[in-house]
């Protein structure tokens, strides 16, 4: 069994197996899924800077939810684009922790 986690980052989003970066060509994603991770991860940097107090606020707080809930579909649709013996799992950078 392998396992990813996905995270958004200051530069690029991070896909990790165990503690190495894995390249997003090895995984044979789709030209659409690559494209709205890149998107996500842009809309993602701005919480990336902000202060822990920041995050807890309105309205960040609530865009950090809808940036999570996309980050955890994102993890699905690479999961559901690799084999069977891959999970992905999802790291919140606004909430500093895995999610479900």
């Amino acid at each position: 069994m392998r396992y990813l986690t996905l995270s958004a980052d200051h530069q690029e989003f991070s896909l990790v197996d165990d503690a190495s970066m894995v390249q997003v060509d090895q995984l044979g994603l789709t030209g659409d899924l690559i494209a709205d991770l890149i998107a996500w991860n842009r809309r993602y940097q701005r919480v990336i800077a902000a202060s822990a107090q920041d995050r807890t606020d309105e309205p960040l707080a609530s865009v950090i939810d809808e940036l999570d809930r996309t980050g955890v579909a994102l993890a699905e649709r690479i999961a559901a684009a690799t084999d069977e013996q891959t999970k992905v799992r999802y790291y919140s950078e606004g909430q500093l922790r895995t999610l479900p």
